[in-house]
């Protein structure tokens, strides 16, 4: 009759020690499940048709969705930045998204269950369902290798047409042919005025030199005493002028000349035609070299202008054959395009996926549970309180 009474004081000594035990247990546990991030579990089924592999079980495809090649397809789809922005990298990203999602059979059955967990109940439902929707091309590439191959050659395709844009680009950026056929006018119609200056400054040249030889041969007409001192006195002549061009009239070089001219002409005793002509020679050989000048500058410009037009010549057949190259590339990869988008189509037909249940984005986490912990933590701690509880009394006892 007394046996209860008993057991409840006795307990009830224990009293202290068994609320400790009770919240020794329940308090880590609560601890744990309110600071747990939440996470919302998108779920999508599938039912995944037999191919021309003729294999029963699931095994392939099992392994594909969680194969690396299909993961980093997802991600790529739905963003990895999007998906895991605190991740220390690719690799770390890929073992997150791994984790994460979950396949698995129905069993007796080709349906696949297919789910995704994440903090974001769109991201979370968007990547479930990128998850089937990228595992129709794979599957078709498992069933049909051709497919395979014919994926494989559009990336290179592909590839090739990029290459050849950017080459075309780095050309067009380096070359500076924003506008060839305006560039091509300008310096068409450049040369031909500088074509028109050269006819003229040559003209003028031609004038002059007929000039010049037409006065020497009348200096040389002129009576002299000695004969042997005509050149000598128009060289002279020529070089006193030269000098009074470019430099002062006192300066030394000058006054000697000007003294050597001078002697020459008392020995010449030609007269005031003779020094007339001797000066009209030099003013007109000065001008002749000065248009001779006038018509080597035109000249450069000239051939400047025309290593210009066919450096653009030869820019504009390299632009020609770069855009070819652009243009063929495209062709064969719109080609290899069509080929590809054949097949999908083809595969569409046969249904190789379909599509039970579409993801949607939960309502409800799915993770932490906090009323199942919260439960569980409660009767670990009673069974836990009670059994500390015995345990002392039986020591009392």
């Amino acid at each position: 009759m007394n046996v209860m009474p008993d057991f409840f004081s006795r307990m009830q000594a224990n009293l202290t020690g068994m609320v400790a035990v009770f919240f020794l247990i329940t308090l880590p546990v609560a601890v744990v499940t309110f600071t747990q991030p939440v996470e919302y579990e998108a779920k999508t089924g599938i039912l995944i048709r037999q191919g021309q592999r003729g294999k029963a079980d699931l095994k392939a495809e099992l392994a594909l969705l969680h194969g690396n090649v299909l993961a980093e397809q997802i991600l790529k789809a739905v963003g990895p930045e999007r998906l895991f922005p605190e991740a220390a990298g690719a690799e770390d990203r890929l073992r997150q998204f791994q984790r994460r999602l979950r396949a698995q059979a129905v069993r007796n059955s080709r349906i696949v269950e297919i789910t995704f967990r994440h903090s974001d109940p769109e991201l979370a439902a968007e990547a479930a369902n990128a998850a089937v929707r990228l595992l129709g091309p794979e599957l078709d590439k498992l069933d049909d290798p051709q497919a395979a191959l014919l994926e494989e050659e559009l990336l290179l395709r592909r590839k090739q047409l990029q290459q050849a844009q950017n080459v075309l680009s780095m050309f067009r950026q380096n070359s500076r042919l924003h506008l060839p056929d305006r560039q091509r006018r300008h310096l068409a119609i450049e040369r031909g005025r500088m074509e028109a200056v050269l006819a003229e400054e040559a003209r003028k040249e031609q004038e002059l030199a007929g000039e010049l030889a037409e006065l020497r041969r009348q200096f040389a007409a002129v009576p002299v005493k000695v004969e042997e001192s005509r050149s000598a006195f128009l060289e002279m002549k020529l070089y006193l002028h030269e000098l009074r061009r470019k430099y002062d009239a006192t300066q030394p070089l000058a006054v000697e000349a000007a003294k050597q001219l001078e002697r020459m002409r008392q020995q010449l005793q030609g007269g005031a035609d003779l020094d007339a002509l001797a000066d009209w020679i030099a003013r007109t050989n000065a001008a002749h070299s000065a248009q001779k000048g006038a018509e080597e500058a035109a000249r450069f410009q000239l051939d400047k202008l025309a290593e210009q037009q066919r450096q653009q010549a030869e820019q504009a057949k390299i632009f020609s054959s770069l855009e070819a190259e652009v243009e063929k590339n495209r062709e064969l990869y719109a080609q290899q395009l069509n080929k590809v988008e054949t097949g999908r189509k083809a595969g569409v037909k046969g249904g190789l996926v379909t599509v039970i249940e579409q993801a949607l984005p939960p309502e409800r986490p799915a993770r932490p549970k906090k009323l199942r912990n919260m439960l569980a933590a409660v009767l670990f701690g009673l069974m836990g309180s009670l059994l500390w509880g015995g345990l002392r009394r039986r020591q009392a006892g």
